[in-house]
């Protein structure tokens, strides 16, 4: 039996097992940073007035990173964190609604939507959320007003013009697709009739 060997065996093992908790430990500490950002505090009485408005920039900012990042319980506790410290953020609202959307939580993304067109009624992604909002509660015939709306307002919207017509199948509306005829004429310009 070589005594040498069986060490360096018993050494190697050591080191392994001290690697893989190694490992374990930082599992675990990483999944307590993890709790402890998930519990984030929305006491904001101590922030000082001259500070609030900053404050609150940065708790968006926050929120946004949380929300690409697809922490959506994070990023909604962000935006209500601005909000405690400033509630005339129609962007902050509209923000914390597109997380609710995603969460499934949808009639206080309708809420918020509201909230925000309280302060801006021209802000079109409030009122594209709202859209979407009131869709998934199977208020389509509002769902409908709003998509149109912000149709006007951003004609060119792939997002808008799928939820229009989303909301139109539902509702049954018939999309009459304009049929344009040019007419057969002399070859330049001037000479051709469109008719619609």
């Amino acid at each position: 039996v070589d005594v040498d060997q069986m060490l360096e065996e018993e050494d190697r093992e050591e080191a392994e097992d001290g690697e893989k908790e190694k490992m374990r430990q930082e599992q675990i500490a990483e999944q307590q940073r993890l709790a402890q950002k998930i519990n984030i505090s929305l006491d904001m009485s101590h922030v000082p007035e001259a500070l609030r408005e900053t404050e609150a920039l940065a708790e968006k900012d926050k929120g946004n990173e949380a929300y690409y990042a697809k922490e959506f319980d994070e990023a909604q506790q962000y935006f209500t964190r601005s909000l405690a410290l400033n509630k005339n953020d129609a962007a902050v609202w509209c923000n914390r609604a597109l997380v609710r959307l995603k969460k499934g939580d949808t009639q206080e993304a309708l809420n918020d939507c509201n909230e925000s067109l309280k302060i801006d009624p021209n802000y079109s992604k409030a009122v594209h959320r709202r859209g979407k909002a009131r869709f998934e509660l199977g208020q389509y015939e509002l769902a409908l007003e709003d998509f149109q709306t912000v149709q006007k307002a951003m004609p060119d919207s792939q997002a808008v013009n799928f939820d229009l017509n989303q909301v139109r199948k539902r509702l049954g509306v018939k999309v009459e697709k304009k049929k344009i005829q040019i007419c057969e004429g002399d070859s330049d310009d001037e000479s051709a009739a469109v008719k619609k």
